[in-house]
């Protein structure tokens, strides 16, 4: 494969699913947790309407269900660590890019493709390595 094409293949198609998968897990993230703090901050305030209004009870016991299920959603999709992970490796295939693209640091010798396949291979395995650690603590925790 030639320079141009395993940036423009591997590498750039690499950078764009990060920064799209980063940019996924950040959206939920916030989503999930604003949500939830709307909802449980609005806990106590509605509660003292409960005397008063039977839809008050209601509203409470409602939105401590959807805290539950949001807190929930929020330990299982994991996605502040997976945002956090997702552009940690985006920005570093860029740099790495870049760096490439300039002939700087480690890219300054005559080959520089092979360096650039390696570190990049090298970036995506421990992403890689990082979900499949979360894969089986999730898996060895439900087994408990």
């Amino acid at each position: 494969m030639d320079a141009d094409r395993y940036v423009e293949e591997r590498l750039d198609d690499q950078i764009s699913w990060y920064d799209e998968a980063s940019g996924r897990n950040q959206r939920a993230f916030k989503l999930l947790q604003i949500s939830a703090l709307i909802a449980s901050a609005s806990i106590p305030l509605l509660s003292a309407y409960t005397g008063e209004y039977e839809w008050a009870r209601f509203g409470v016991g409602l939105l401590g269900v959807f805290v539950a299920v949001a807190t929930g959603m929020l330990s299982l999709g994991k996605y502040q660590e997976n945002w956090i992970g997702y552009r940690g490796t985006c920005e570093s295939l860029k740099h790495e890019k870049y760096m490439y693209l300039s002939r700087g640091g480690v890219y300054s010798v005559d080959e520089p493709l092979p360096v650039l396949a390696m570190r990049v291979e090298n970036l995506i395995s421990a992403q890689n390595s990082v979900w499949r650690q979360y894969s089986a603590k999730e898996d060895s925790e439900s087994e408990a």
